[in-house]
């Protein structure tokens, strides 16, 4: 699903957001149908519960090229807190963004 979504995605736009992304801390960790995993994150988000930190981040979707603000969570895997931003991007379709 993310390879065929990427693909769609305007290659100018895409270099636009990474580097705006970047900038802010942030990489493009993939755009996924929920509860789908993704390789390369580094435990499967959908497993655990999802803690917010109160925190939200102004980054770019990488498909689109818009500025949105994604919200900041945490999950707890075997002891280890795991930080990422997400955001659903379109119904049933959520981008991950993980510490740069």
């Amino acid at each position: 699903m993310t390879d065929m979504i990427m693909k769609k995605a305007n290659p100018i736009k895409r270099l636009r957001a990474k580097g705006f992304n970047r900038k802010r801390g942030w990489k493009f960790a993939g755009a996924v149908a929920e509860r789908q995993d993704h390789p390369t994150w580094p435990v499967d988000f959908w497993l655990y519960k999802w803690v917010e930190t109160g925190t939200s981040t102004e980054l770019r979707d990488p498909i689109h090229g818009h500025r949105r603000m994604v919200r900041v969570w945490f999950v707890e895997a075997d002891g280890v807190r795991h930080g990422f931003a997400a955001d659903e991007l379109s119904n049933g379709v959520w981008g991950f963004f993980l510490p740069a």
